[in-house]
Order: C-alpha cells, then structure tokens, then sequence
C-alpha cells in the first residue's frame, strides 16, 4: 500500500510549460504516467481525509491525479471555494466560455488541455475525475511558469 501511495504522489516530470493559448509539444498524459488505466473509474480510497475536510469524496481521485497528501489539503478548500464540492459547478460569467467543474477550469484552457491529451471537450471538465486531472496539469503549469502550482487559481504561496 505505501508503495502505491508513493507512486502515486510523485511528480510528474514534464517541460517548460507554454501559455494556454500557446500550441506546444504535449506533456506526458498523466493519466499515462500514472498507469490510471489500472485504476478503476470510481474513486478509490487511498487514505482517510483529515477530519474538517470540506470535499472529502474526493480526496481519492485527487491523490490518484497526482496530488500529494499535503496538496489535497489545498485542493480541498480550492474545490469548497470554486465550487462548492459540486463537479457540474459551470461560472458562465467567467471569461470566454466560463468555467467548469469542481476547481472551475476556465475554457482558456481548453485547447491546451485538449494538447495535452487531458479533455476532448470542454464538457468532460464536469466528470470530476477528468476536472481533477485536468487541476493537476495545470498545477504542474503553475509550477514550471510561475514556481508555484496553485498560482492559475490566484492562491498565494
């Protein structure tokens, strides 16, 4: 079991992430390097969320994505604050298209999500597994551009 928690957790290695709206070589998929198709759909509970969490149905498919213990902590409020733990959560008066999903990925990242081979539509950003995914691509944007994962969602370090 701590063998699969580690491997779940490590980081997922990738180059200098573009801008959105910047067409790129894709990174690796993460679900590809995480071997996600061994996993089955459903959430998995890897761990037990700490007491207070506000999403705790979640945390499972969170640490399967890519996020560390200590990251879901963050993840967890940011998905409380986006959306209110509610995966067809959809901010239409966020720009372009609006936002979807529990951590409200906003359509700027559409195509590079769909580069990445995250999404094929925008809509897949409501099944959470795919939202969650597709947070932790952009976290890892956040990190390569602006050494701080959780910056696309304005949270300061």
């Amino acid at each position: 079991m701590a063998a699969l928690l580690l491997s779940l957790a490590a980081p997922v290695a990738h180059a200098d992430a573009p801008s959105p709206d910047i067409a790129s070589a894709p990174l690796t998929p993460l679900r590809e390097a995480h071997n996600a198709s061994e996993h089955p759909r459903s959430p998995v509970s890897v761990l037990t969320p700490p007491p207070g969490s506000l999403c705790p149905q979640f945390w499972g498919l969170g640490v399967l994505a890519g996020f560390t213990v200590t990251e879901m902590v963050t993840v967890d409020k940011l998905m409380w604050r986006e959306s209110r733990c509610q995966p067809a959560a959809w901010n239409k008066q966020d720009p372009g298209t609006g936002s979807r999903g529990l951590v409200q990925i906003n359509s700027s990242w559409h195509g590079w999500l769909k580069r990445q081979g995250i999404i094929r539509d925008i809509t897949d950003l409501f099944d959470p597994e795919t939202n969650l995914w597709a947070a932790r691509a952009v976290y890892e944007y956040g990190v390569g551009r602006y050494g701080w994962g959780f910056y696309p969602w304005a949270l300061k370090p």
